[in-house]
């Protein structure tokens, strides 16, 4: 395989479940990965001058700005596998706006 697999690590505990299930999930297919782990990146505030901005180095040509490096890696990949932390005590939020959400799996 040409284009390299990414990992994308969303996980934020040292003994993160999710993350040695997709470590166990790279290991399986048995190729080298990059990783990206997002607690160590900065993102900026996607307000209305970011959007300018993008917009113009797009029209521009700019691809290659580095605001552009993750969707680079994205569009490079050939398997992305996503690592994101997630629990119910994150519903608690939805319940108290009247959303309905749940972890439980649809019957």
């Amino acid at each position: 395989m040409d284009r390299p697999v990414l990992y994308v690590n969303a996980c934020v505990r040292k003994e993160s479940r999710t993350e040695r299930l997709a470590e166990k999930a790279l290991a399986l297919l048995g190729q080298p990965y990059e990783e990206v782990r997002l607690e160590d990146l900065s993102f900026p505030a996607v307000d209305e001058d970011f959007l300018k901005t993008r917009d113009r180095l797009l029209a521009e040509g700019e691809v290659q700005h580095p605001m552009f490096d993750l969707a680079r890696q994205f569009a490079r990949a050939e398997i992305i596998v996503i690592a994101a932390f997630s629990s119910c005590s994150l519903m608690a939020s939805a319940a108290a706006t009247g959303t309905s959400a749940s972890c439980a799996p649809k019957q």
